[in-house]
């Protein structure tokens, strides 16, 4: 993941994600991407909120999406045409959010 300046609650918010390596974009059926802090669970998926571009997800975070600060851990997981499950592995695994 590319290195972002801070991240604020209630903001819409596009994070550029490189994860992609090995696979192509007819491989894929299904991509979803979590952050969560303690309780707080936001889950973007492919076509709502998770975009492919070349090998990096765009995911876009709306203003009502994330609206308490903290440090929020990024899970990324992937579904094949198989239906094969995939865990990725995303740089960086946090991403703290503020006031």
């Amino acid at each position: 993941m590319t290195c972002l300046d801070k991240v604020f609650i209630s903001t819409h918010t596009e994070i550029q994600v490189t994860v992609l390596d090995g696979f192509t974009v007819a491989d894929i059926s299904n991509i979803s991407v979590e952050f969560s802090c303690g309780l707080i669970s936001v889950t973007k998926t492919l076509g709502s909120g998770v975009e492919i571009s070349g090998s990096t997800l765009i995911i876009t975070l709306d203003n009502s999406d994330i609206t308490v600060s903290g440090l929020y851990k990024i899970t990324a997981v992937l579904t094949d045409t198989s239906a094969n499950v995939k865990r990725l592995n995303v740089c960086e695994e946090f991403m703290r959010f503020y006031d």
